[in-house]
């Protein structure tokens, strides 16, 4: 590109920012949001003892993310034979 080509990309990012900052954000998002689902397609996870005990009680000490991981339906899950 050159110097002149780039004119109109910087008065843009100068007039809109917060607009091109929202659509940066977003497409990270996107990609991020794909790249893990592909990843988790192949993943196998090995909760602990608490954590499955906390699944089952509900309990507020296991994190969102932990909760979404385990009733994933394409995520292996697997408990600690502590557990049992």
């Amino acid at each position: 590109m050159r110097p002149c080509d780039r004119a109109p990309l910087f008065k843009e990012i100068q007039t809109q920012p917060k607009q091109i900052f929202e659509m940066i954000r977003t497409d990270i998002r996107q990609c991020v949001g794909r790249y893990l689902s592909e990843m988790m397609q192949d993943l196998c996870f090995m909760f602990h003892t608490h954590t499955f005990l906390w699944f089952l009680l509900d309990d507020p000490q296991l994190s969102t993310t932990a909760k979404e991981l385990i009733v994933e339906p394409t995520c292996d899950i697997e408990v600690s034979s502590a557990t049992y």
